[in-house]
């Protein structure tokens, strides 16, 4: 950089961390305000999967469409699902995530997941 632009100054990790971190937060608030405003209903669909570096994660995606009827999907949380994929530790990703993104659960209509054995035994329940 120093000889296209002499005088910049390339930003740190910590500062370039911090900026996205900053984004994240306003973003999940974005979301949460638009599902509680504008979603009579939403649906859900989850999926585990594994990386091409064989780490397992899991995703949670919000569907619904808006008052102008308009079909909205969101990632509600993509996380790193180490260990056994059980139906109860599914749940438990699911609740976890919706606890930290509080989509109500009187707009919640249903869950959609692939028919895997653990997805089908999966009871969720959020209390």
């Amino acid at each position: 950089m120093a000889h296209v632009s002499p005088g910049y100054t390339v930003p740190s990790r910590t500062h370039v961390a911090a900026k996205v971190k900053e984004r994240h937060v306003a973003g999940k608030k974005e979301l949460a305000a638009m599902v509680r405003e504008d979603a009579q209903f939403c649906a859900l669909t989850t999926d585990a999967w594994t990386s091409k570096a064989m780490q397992s994660f899991n995703t949670l995606t919000c569907h619904f469409v808006s008052s102008n009827w308009e079909l909205r999907s969101c990632v509600l949380d993509t996380s790193l699902f180490p260990g056994s994929h059980t139906a109860e530790r599914i749940a438990e990703k699911i609740n976890s995530a919706l606890a930290s993104f509080p989509v109500p659960q009187s707009k919640i209509v249903g869950i959609v997941h692939d028919e895997a054995a653990n997805a089908v035994e999966l009871r969720w329940l959020r209390t």
